[in-house]
Formats: structure tokens, sequence, C-alpha cells
């Protein structure tokens, strides 16, 4: 009829390598850049798969990765690797669904995967983050370092008699526990442990056991050094931690150094220089931490001015952590707990 009409469209695209169903079956590396997984990514028996920096892998409803051999993913501060559902869009306008926690299943370590190394990986949004099931307590299962790991229905980190370290590292905002540690040997230098989770009614920020269903799995370490554990309730921290009996020595070792704790003040050796937090001192937890916005789901757990866990962590690891997960320098004499050093806030509109 001669008239015409004109739509104008905006679209965005990236270059994206597909992986569905891949079974990592040799010894392979995952070059810097985008991967959609679909239904699985696996790691065989006596196989490692390497991440390289700037490698995001965005998984799929329902997808996992499950690691039996071994995973080695060394991000950098400027080039973290991510694990990511892999919706990009929004549910409502204020809310992306990659701040929505069940976007995909999660990452699981067998007993047959051991010297795991994560080193700035952001693993969010799935129903649980890291799994490592029971094996050979006398290998190092996996090391956590400098990585952030947030927003799950399940438990963002559960080691089952593991020996692990995590460091520099923050573990935050799950319907279980933020950490659930079941036996083993366990350190945390300078980790935040926040559970601010609010989709459902949830657990606490830290949980230690010493059984699995009646059988035992003594703890034999469990320390934690200059860290924060913090969150909505009135305590935080739950020992799930029975006497097994004479033939099972040392069931219970844990200690907590140099850190602020929401937890209930006990006259306890194995508690040094910690500062007891409480939602009478800092209702709700949040004066801690630069954002907690429980309406639009978004968090930001660096320091505020007013935070007491300013200043209160040991100068003793500075030489093996000399910065903060965002490479911060940590100052001797005035190190802060926790994952993030207090730096002031810039004000908008300054550069």
């Amino acid at each position: 009829s001669g008239v015409q009409q004109g739509i104008l469209l905006l679209a965005y695209g990236r270059d994206v390598t597909f992986l569905n169903g891949w079974n990592v079956a040799a010894d392979t590396t995952l070059a810097a850049g985008h991967y959609v997984v679909y239904d699985s990514l696996k790691v065989e028996p006596g196989v490692t798969l390497t991440l390289e920096p700037g490698t995001t892998l965005y998984f799929h409803d329902k997808a996992f990765m499950k690691v039996d051999g071994r995973l080695q993913a060394e991000g950098t501060v400027d080039a973290p690797i991510v694990f990511r559902g892999d919706r990009t869009d929004r549910m409502f306008s204020y809310l992306p669904y990659d701040r929505i926690p069940g976007q995909w299943d999660g990452v699981q370590f067998t007993s047959t995967s051991n010297d795991n190394l994560l080193v700035h990986c952001d693993i969010h949004s799935a129903n649980y983050g890291i799994k490592v099931e029971q094996g050979d307590t006398l290998q190092n299962r996996i090391t956590i370092e400098s990585s952030r790991i947030q927003n799950f229905h399940g438990n963002a980190l559960e080691l089952v008699m593991a020996r692990a370290t995590a460091m520099n590292s923050l573990f935050a905002n799950a319907q279980g526990n933020c950490v659930k540690v079941v036996g083993g040997d366990v350190n945390f230098i300078h980790c935040t442990i926040a559970n601010f989770y609010v989709w459902r009614q949830r657990d606490v920020a830290l949980a230690l056991h010493n059984s699995i269903d009646g059988a035992p799995a003594p703890l034999r370490g469990a320390h934690f050094a200059n860290c924060i554990i913090a969150g909505s309730k009135e305590d935080e921290v739950m020992g799930y931690l029975t006497n097994l009996g004479d033939t099972v020595p040392n069931p219970v070792n844990y200690r907590f150094e140099n850190s602020l704790i929401n937890t209930i003040d006990v006259a306890d050796s194995c508690f040094v220089n910690v500062v007891y937090d409480s939602i009478k001192v800092s209702p709700f937890g949040k004066e801690h931490f630069r954002l907690i916005d429980n309406e639009i789901f978004d968090y930001d757990f660096h320091l505020t001015t007013e935070s007491r866990a300013r200043g209160i962590a040991s100068d003793e690891y500075l030489e093996r952590l000399p910065v903060d997960v965002d490479g911060v320098p940590r100052t001797a004499g005035a190190v802060d707990a926790g994952c993030f050093q207090y730096v002031e806030e810039a004000v908008e509109g300054e550069k």
C-alpha cells in the first residue's frame, strides 16, 4: 500500500565454543575464551585439565563439572577464570539471572581427584559451589587461593575427610553452609566466610563435623587464621562434634586466631586473639561490608571504615600473602582480617 515501517534492532554476539557432554580423556589446556557447557564437563582419572587466565565457562541449566583427575585453574587479578550459568538476560530490570542461585549444578571433585589448584577463580550462582568427596587423606586434595565462591542453593564449599587449604578467598551466601568441613585437615587463611542468603531459610556460615551418618570422621585439624566469619544470624559457627570413643584418638582439633567471628563468646583456648561479633554489636552483620542489599541481591564484601575486622589480623602470613584478593598490598602492623584489605571507597564523580 506504499506504507513503509522500520524497526531498529540491537543485537550482541560473542565467539563461543560449545562443549556438549565433554569427557577430557587426555591432558588438555583450554585457551582463554568463552565456552558453553551442555550436560557435563568430566575430567577422567589420571588426566589434568588446565584452564588459562581469562577462561569463562558458561554452564547450561543442570550442567555440571566432575573431576576424577586434576584441575589446574590459575587466573590472575585482571584475567580471572569464571564458572557461571549461561543466561545473560534478566528476570527483572534490576535482577540479572546471574545473581540468582541454581543456574547450573556445580563443581565436584571425586575420591580419585588430588592436587587441584584454583587461583583467581569466580564460581557463582549454582546449586552448589565446590564438593570435595572423601578420598586419600594423606594427599592434598585442593588449594583455593584468591577466589570468590558465592550464591548457592546448597553449600558453597564442602570438604569431606579432605586435606585442603583456602587462602585470600571469599565464600559467601549459601542456603546450606558457606563452608562445611566434615573431618579431615583444613587450613583457612585470610578468608571471608559470610552468609546473607535470603532466598529461603538457610544454615550457618561455617559448620564443623566429625562424623558421617554416625561413622567416625575425625577432625584432625581445622585452622582459621586472619578470617572473617559473619552473617545475619545470631551465631554463624556451628560444631556437630562428638566424642568418637577411645578407638579414634584426637577426634576434634580446631583453632581460630586473629579473626572476627560471629559466635558466642566462650572461654576456650582454641580461640586466640579473636574479636567476637554478634547481632547486638553489629545488627545483621551488615556494618562490616560496603553493600548488603537483600532487595536487589547485590553484595560487596569489601570492608567499611567502621568494620571491627580492620587491623586485627596477624602479620604472620604477610610473606605468603602480601596482597589481598584484589591485589591490594597489606601493610605490616595494619593487616585486616578477611580476603579484602580496607581501601577508602572512591566518591562518585572523583577520578
